[in-house]
């Protein structure tokens, strides 16, 4: 029954959001830079999440500051990042329904070229 209701979320998901993977290389120098690689642009709404409401609503425990609400993507998982409204937080949590409900973690504030 959620199925037939989906897309009528889609107007609250006000913030540009990239989904982004961040890793350590380790090239020809060892200096392990650190490489954001864009995966997915989405539309979301991230809202402030308190640790009580996570345990309550989702039964999560661990430290989260947002949630994130959006369409189902492929790069929605646990451990990718999202950049939004100059923020950088890591995916830690993910409410398996038709609509994803994203726990997140602050990380930082981005940098330009993050």
């Amino acid at each position: 029954m959620l199925e037939k209701y989906a897309g009528v979320f889609k107007r609250f998901y006000a913030s540009d959001t990239q989904l982004v993977t961040i890793s350590n290389s380790k090239g020809y120098s060892d200096r392990g830079d650190t490489v954001t690689t864009p995966l997915a642009l989405i539309q979301a709404d991230i809202q402030p999440i308190g640790g009580d409401l996570a345990a309550n609503e989702y039964g999560f425990s661990e430290e989260c500051q947002a949630r994130m609400f959006c369409e189902p993507n492929e790069h929605i998982k646990v451990g990718n990042y999202v950049t939004a409204e100059g923020r950088l937080y890591r995916i830690v949590y993910i409410a398996s329904w038709t609509n994803p409900e994203v726990l997140l973690q602050f990380v930082k504030e981005a940098v330009s070229g993050d």
